[in-house]
Order: structure tokens, then sequence, then C-alpha cells
């Protein structure tokens, strides 16, 4: 009887060892395996947990704000139109990663002021990703087709100007200062471009009735009506040159009323470019 417990107490030691061999197993491979599934759910998460699916914009991060407003309140020649949307869609492709861009037209249309007609961040390009989130072909055709190829779409369908009574570019660039260049976002690295020939003409103010005297117009009443938040952001002007009667109004004097008005607005003309 001595020799059979012998044998049982043998076998229960070796049937115990063999389950904290089996333990040790299991341990040993969540050891090596659960840091790496942390890193890509943590990964994973960063890169798309807070990103807006529609716009691609990250609500945790600050990030640049380039507004692209448009004047279409009068016609633009197709040889301009052709090389402006060239060279808007050229700077597109330069505008950092997660920053967002919002287009708006100067239409002319009386008590009428811009809304975006655009607003996405861009997204990046797939090398711009790490091997844990990339999905190339997602990434690919969120930046060539869902952002800049919309970009493009926009630039063609609305660049062609239409004739109007009215050009309220100042009250324009009021309504994209209160709307892009608000809340959570990088004043310092932010931009707005206008395209436009910058020849001011409302009831506030008019290039053609008054003379270029920006601090007769800064001291004025009608000053409240033009101040527009826009601290810390570059201003490049895409600036159409006009023939006919406003040839004797757009000349180095009329770009100092300009470069005026974005000083008075704390802000800097950075880039001129004519055509």
């Amino acid at each position: 009887m001595a020799r059979k417990k012998r044998n049982s107490t043998r076998r229960r030691r070796k049937k115990n060892g063999g389950l904290n061999k089996a333990n040790i197993l299991k341990i040993t491979i969540l050891a090596v395996f659960f840091p790496s599934i942390i890193l890509l759910f943590l990964s994973q998460r960063n890169s798309v947990g807070n990103i807006d699916p529609v716009t691609f914009c990250d609500s945790g991060e600050s990030s640049p704000v380039i507004s692209i407003l448009i004047d279409v309140s009068d016609k633009i020649e197709i040889v301009k139109r052709t090389n402006i949307i060239n060279d808007l869609t050229a700077y597109v492709k330069t505008i950092p990663k997660n920053a967002r861009t919002d287009i708006y037209f100067v239409t002319g249309i009386e008590d009428t002021l811009p809304s975006p007609v655009f607003s996405k961040c861009n997204p990046g390009e797939p090398d711009s990703y790490d091997g844990l989130t990339r999905n190339e072909v997602i990434l690919r055709r969120r930046f060539d087709e869902e952002f800049l190829g919309q970009l493009k779409n926009t630039f063609t369908s609305e660049l062609v100007g239409k004739p109007a009574k009215q050009s309220p570019i100042i009250e324009s660039i009021r309504s994209v200062a209160a709307q892009s260049f608000t809340g959570n976002f990088d004043r310092n690295r932010s931009q707005l471009l206008v395209v436009s020939d910058m020849l001011q003409n409302s009831k506030i103010y008019s290039h053609y009735k008054a003379e270029l005297d920006f601090d007769a117009f800064n001291n004025s009443p009608q000053w409240a009506n033009a101040f527009a938040r826009l601290t810390g952001v570059e201003v490049r002007l895409l600036y159409i040159k006009r023939g006919g009667q406003s040839v004797k109004f757009q000349n180095e004097e009329h770009l100092g009323w300009w470069d005026q008005y974005f000083f008075a607005n704390k802000a800097e003309i950075t880039k001129i470019d004519i055509y």
C-alpha cells in the first residue's frame, strides 16, 4: 500500500510540473507580444481616434490654418485664371500635414459675406505615416482625391468671376478672420492668401472714390467695420492686374495702402505675386 501511495504522489508532482511549464509559456508569450499590442492600439488611437472622418482634422491638436480668399466679383481673364489655379494647386501641396485649409469667395452680392465652401485638414501623404498606422491605399485616396482633388476642383469650377456692383474685400477679410482664425489653432504658422485685384469698393470704403489715405480711413468711424483679428497671421497677395479704368488705381501706392491695413490689424504681407 505504501508503494502505491508513493507512485500516486510522484504522478501528481509530474502533473503539477507540466501545468507550471504551460503557465510559464503563456506568461512568456504575453510578455513578448503584449507591449507590441498596446503600442499598436495607442498608435491607432492617436492617429485615428481624434480625427474627424470627413474633415481629417484632429480635434486634440493645435494646427495651422490656411485661409484662401478668392475675389470673383469681377471676371478673371482665362490665362491669368489658369496661372492662378496652377500656382494655388502647387501651393496647397506644400501645406503641412494636419493644417486646415479654408476656401472663401468674394462674390460682391450685397449684404452677403462669404462662408467657407471648403474646409479640410491635410491628411498627409502615405509616406508621412509610420508603419503601424499605414494603409497606403486609404491614405493615398484621402490625400489625392478627398483633399487635393477636391481643392483643385473647387478652384477650377469657381475661379471664373462675374462682374458685380460691389467688391467688399475688407468685409470679406473680416469674415474670414472671424470664422477661420479663432479657437484652438497655431496662429504663428497660419496664413491668409487673397486672390484679388484688391480694389475695395463698398459702402464703408472705395478705392475708386476716396484718396489713398489710410490714416484718414483708420481714424474714421468706418474703421469699426474694417478691423479684423489677424494677429500673427502671414498674408500673401495674388494680385490681379486689371485693364481699362482700373489701371490708374493699381500702383505701388495702392499696395502700400493694403500693407498699412494689414499692419494695423497686426498681420504682415510676406509675399506678393502679380498676375
